[in-house]
């Protein structure tokens, strides 16, 4: 099941396809491996609990409408897109270790949108 990944704005910028994330526009972004985030390299850059998506330094970068973690400020929401044609994903690359996972922190200083195209 597809659901949209809202901003500190309340903005929905990406989606959450189960075990990936695409941008607003289709394209792949992120694997999803339990509760770790990597990006197309298998390198972790964030870790996703509860509907709520968080940097490599534990800090919130986005959520979904359904989400039962904590927020750090609840934001009202933006208008919902229609839902775009998904590309293929890549080939699945090793993914490397857990980090140790600090604290949970406030906001995130990145943009979700310039988050998950890195």
């Amino acid at each position: 099941m597809k659901k949209w990944i809202y901003d500190r704005n309340g903005q929905a910028v990406a989606l959450d396809c189960g075990d990936s994330v695409y941008d607003q526009n289709g394209n792949f972004s992120l694997w999803i491996h339990g509760r770790n985030l990597y990006n197309q390299d298998g390198d972790h850059v964030g870790w996703t609990e509860g509907g709520v998506f968080y940097d490599s330094n534990n800090d919130v970068i986005g959520f979904t409408r359904d989400h039962t973690q904590h927020l750090p400020s609840n934001p009202g929401y933006g208008g919902t897109p229609g839902m775009p044609g998904l590309c293929g994903k890549p080939g699945r690359p090793g993914f490397e270790g857990e980090p140790g996972r600090p604290g949970y922190g406030g906001w995130s200083d990145e943009l979700l949108e310039d988050y998950i195209e890195e």
